[in-house]
C-alpha cells in the first residue's frame, strides 16, 4: 500500500512542480521579456530573435529567482489536490504519518536542490553569458581600454595595476607577485611599463625588484618582467572589481562566472586587497543557500495545508505568492546586513533558510494534528 501511496504522490508531486515552475517563470520572465521586446522596438533586434534570447533567458531565473516560489506552490497544489478530495484525512485515519505520507516528494524535493547547483553550473552560467553579450553588442557596449585598479592572475603571478591605458600600450604603479607553488619568490614595483606590440615584450620602467626567497632588494631603472599578457589581455579580464561593470543588478556579477572562476578571483581579491564582497555574496546566496530555499518551501507547502479538507486554488496562489515574496525581504534585508559587515556574509546567506526552515519544522510538527 505505501509504494502505491509513494508512486501516486510522487507523479502529483512531479506535475504540480511543472506546474508551479512555469508558472513562476511566466511571472519572473516578464522583465527579461520586455528588455528583449525594447530592443526589437528600437530596430537593434529582429523579432525571429525573441524565442532564442528568451529561451535564453529562463535558466538563470530559474537557478536565481523562482525556485522558491515553484517549491511553494507545487506543494500547496499537492495538498490541495488531496485536501479537496478528503484523501489526506483518509490516510491519516489509516494510521499513516504526514510524515511518512510526503516522505517520498521531500526526497524528490531535496534532490532537486541539490542538482541545481549543477544545472547552475553547467547551463545558467552559459545562457546568462550568451544572452548578456548579446545585450552588450546590441547596446554598443564596448569594455574602456583605459582602466584603473586592474587585478589580473596568471599561472604563477598576482598583478595588481592602478592603470592600464590600452590606446598608448602603458600601465602605471604596477606591482607583481611571483608565487613558486604557494610562497611568494619575487615582488616587482614598477612605477610605469610600456608594451611593445611588434615584440610582444613589455619594458618596465624604476623598478624595485624583492627577492623574497634571497632576501635581497635590488633597483632598476628598466627591467624586463616577461609578462605574456598584453594590455588587451588585462583589460578584458573580468574580475568584476570595476563598478561600471555591465550589470542591471550588483548582485548579477558573479552569473557569468562558474564556481571555479568565482572563488579564484574571490581568492586572488583577497590577497590582493580588492573588493571581492560582492562576488562573495553571490556564491554564499545564489549558489549555496538558495537552492534548498526549494526544499524549504516544499515543506512549508504540503505542511500548511496538511489540516484543512479543502482549498481553493486561488487562494493557495495568493498565499504562495504572500509567503514567496516575504522571503525576497527577509532575503534582501540579509543581504544588506552581510554586505555591511552588520553579520558574517555566510550566516546573512543563511538567514532566509533559517527563518523559513524553523516555520517549515513548526508547521511539519503540527501536521499530525
Amino acid at each position: 500500500m505505501l509504494k502505491i501511496l509513494d508512486r501516486y504522490l510522487a507523479k502529483k508531486f512531479l506535475m504540480n512542480l511543472l506546474v508551479g515552475m512555469a508558472g513562476a517563470t511566466v511571472i519572473f520572465f516578464s522583465y527579461d521579456f520586455f528588455q528583449i521586446i525594447e530592443k526589437v522596438t528600437s530596430g537593434r533586434l529582429y523579432i525571429l530573435d525573441v524565442p532564442y534570447l528568451s529561451l535564453k533567458s529562463i535558466p538563470s531565473i530559474i537557478s536565481y529567482e523562482m525556485m522558491h516560489f515553484a517549491g511553494l506552490i507545487s506543494g500547496l497544489l499537492t495538498m490541495s489536490d488531496l485536501s479537496s478530495h478528503l484523501e489526506v484525512v483518509a490516510i491519516k485515519t489509516s494510521g499513516i504519518s504526514f510524515g511518512r505520507m510526503v516522505k517520498t516528494p521531500l526526497i524528490i524535493s531535496f534532490l532537486v536542490s541539490c542538482s541545481m547547483f549543477l544545472f547552475t553550473e553547467f547551463v545558467s552560467v552559459d545562457t546568462f553569458r550568451s544572452k548578456t553579450e548579446t545585450f552588450r553588442k546590441l547596446d554598443g557596449y564596448i569594455i574602456s581600454r583605459n582602466r584603473n585598479n586592474i587585478y589580473y592572475k596568471s599561472d604563477n603571478r598576482f598583478y595588481s595595476i592602478y592603470n592600464v591605458n590600452g590606446y598608448s600600450n602603458k600601465i602605471k604603479n604596477c606591482q607583481i607577485v611571483e608565487l613558486e607553488g604557494e610562497d611568494v619568490k619575487k615582488i616587482i614595483n614598477a612605477r610605469s611599463g610600456e608594451y611593445n606590440p611588434e615584440t610582444g615584450e613589455w619594458l618596465l620602467k624604476d623598478v624595485v625588484v624583492n627577492l623574497i626567497d634571497k632576501n635581497e632588494i635590488i633597483d632598476y631603472d628598466t627591467y624586463d618582467p616577461e609578462i605574456k599578457e598584453s594590455p588587451d589581455d588585462f583589460l578584458k579580464y573580468r574580475i568584476i572589481a570595476d563598478e561600471s561593470f555591465y550589470s542591471t543588478d550588483p548582485y548579477d556579477v558573479g552569473k557569468e562566472l562558474s564556481f571555479k572562476q568565482i572563488r579564484d578571483n574571490i581568492s586572488f581579491l583577497q590577497k590582493s586587497g580588492g573588493n571581492y564582497r560582492r562576488l562573495l555574496t553571490h556564491v554564499y546566496h545564489q549558489r549555496v543557500a538558495y537552492p534548498f530555499s526549494f526544499f524549504i518551501m516544499v515543506v512549508i507547502g504540503f505542511a500548511l495545508l496538511s489540516r484543512f479538507s479543502r482549498a481553493g486554488k486561488g487562494k493557495i496562489i495568493t498565499v504562495g505568492i504572500l509567503i514567496g515574496f516575504s522571503y525576497y525581504v527577509i532575503s534582501a534585508i540579509a543581504k544588506a546586513m552581510g554586505f555591511g559587515n552588520v553579520v558574517p556574509m555566510l550566516l546573512s546567506a543563511w538567514i532566509p533558510n533559517i527563518v523559513f526552515g524553523v516555520i517549515a519544522l513548526y508547521l511539519f510538527l503540527k501536521a499530525d494534528e
